[in-house]
Order: structure tokens, then sequence, then C-alpha cells
């Protein structure tokens, strides 16, 4: 997620989401990933380095999309 993204977000009239909450959801979604590539860390070291590289920017991809998911959701409920 990208800084200008965040802010978007964090100033998003539906939800009003504080920027420790936000920042919290932040080191949520990064201790998700790091479990992620702990959970696969074997199988990175047996790929290649072009393949470990694919499969990292995918569990990237993943946390970021989660993440997003689970933002927008908050920022849904709050709204209602």
């Amino acid at each position: 997620m990208t800084d200008d993204l965040l802010d978007k977000l964090a100033a998003a009239p539906t939800g009003h989401i504080s920027p420790s909450e936000l920042r919290a959801r932040m080191v949520a979604a990064l201790e998700g990933l790091r479990d992620d590539l702990r959970a696969n860390a074997d199988k990175l070291d047996a790929m290649s380095p072009e393949d470990a590289a694919a499969r990292i920017g995918e569990l990237v991809d993943q946390a970021r999309d989660r993440a997003k998911a689970e933002l927008g959701a908050s920022l849904r409920r709050r709204a209602h």
C-alpha cells in the first residue's frame, strides 16, 4: 500500500479511521506477511532466485489484498 492510498483511506468520510488504528492494521498486515514468509521459508530456499522472488511477490500481493479488504470492511461497518 502506498502512503498516498493510506492517506486517502484514513481521510475517507465513510469511516474516519484514526492514524493509530491504521498504523496498527499496517503492523498486523506486515506481521501476517512475515508469518507467511516464515511458513514458506523452506520452499523459498529450494527455489531458484527468480522463482523465489516471484513467490515472495505473490505473498506480498496476498498480504496487501488481505489488508485492503480488512480495512475496507472496517470502514464499511463504521459507515452503517
